[in-house]
C-alpha cells in the first residue's frame, strides 16, 4: 500500500502538514527527518517552519524563522522521533537524545497572555522560534517521563509511521487518525471479507 505521506504530497501544503497525534512533539517528529525520512521532509526552508508553527495546535502567528532556527528543528525534530520510538519498544533513550530535549527545554518557552474578557488566549509577542521550540522540548519531556500511563503507539496501519500518544480511556486506540487510517483499514477489512478472505487487522 502506497504511503498515506507520500500520497498528501500532491495536496496543498496546508492539507500535508499532520496534526493528528495530539502531542506538539509529535507532529514535529512526523514532519521529515534524515535518511529514509527525507522522503517525507516537509520543514524544507525557514518559511516552511514559520507556516508550520502558525499552522499547527500552537497558532503560532507572525513568528520570524531563520535558517540556524530550522537547523535547531531539524535536531529537536530527530532526537524527539527517537527518544519516544526508543520508549516504545521499551528501550531507554539514547543520553545524547534525552540530554538535546533537556538542552532546548533551558530556553524560555512561549509566554500565554490572557485577554482582558478572559476568553482567548494568544501568546506574548515578541514569540520567537526559540521559544517554540523549547515549548516542544518541554512537550515531548512530558510525553517520555508519563509514557508508562500515557504510552506512545504507532499507527497499526502497516503503511503509517506515525505516532500517538494512546491517552484513550479503554487505553486501546490503534490508529493515528480513525478518519485516515482507521478508515482506509476498516475498508480494507470490509473488501477482504467480501472477498471471503481474511484480514488480521480485525
Amino acid at each position: 500500500m502506497k504511503s498515506l505521506m507520500d500520497t498528501n504530497a500532491q495536496k496543498p501544503w496546508h492539507l500535508r502538514m499532520l496534526f493528528v497525534s495530539g502531542r506538539i512533539s509529535l507532529d514535529l517528529a512526523h514532519t521529515g527527518g534524515p535518511g529514509p525520512y527525507q522522503k517525507f521532509e516537509r520543514l524544507h526552508t525557514a518559511d516552511d517552519l514559520s507556516a508550520w508553527l502558525a499552522t499547527s495546535p500552537l497558532l503560532l502567528n507572525d513568528c520570524i524563522v531563520t535558517s540556524t532556527d530550522l537547523k535547531r528543528a531539524y535536531a529537536l525534530r530527530w532526537a524527539i522521533w527517537k527518544a519516544t520510538n526508543a520508549r516504545r519498544i521499551g528501550e531507554v533513550p539514547a543520553r545524547e537524545d534525552i540530554q538535546l530535549l533537556n538542552d532546548f527545554a533551558l530556553v524560555a518557552p512561549l509566554t500565554p497572555s490572557l485577554d482582558l474578557n478572559a476568553k482567548e488566549v494568544t501568546w506574548r509577542h515578541p514569540a520567537t522560534a526559540k521559544a517554540a521550540l523549547s515549548t516542544i522540548a518541554r512537550d515531548a519531556i512530558d510525553v517520555l517521563a508519563h509514557h508508562s500511563t500515557k504510552p506512545v503507539q504507532q499507527c497499526n496501519n502497516p503503511s503509517c509511521p506515525l505516532l500517538f500518544v494512546d491517552d484513550s480511556h479503554a487505553g486501546k486506540r490503534r490508529w493515528c487518525s480513525m478518519e485516515r487510517c482507521g478508515t482506509i483499514m476498516k475498508v480494507a477489512k470490509y473488501r477482504s471479507n467480501k472477498r471471503g478472505g481474511s484480514n488480521e487487522y480485525s
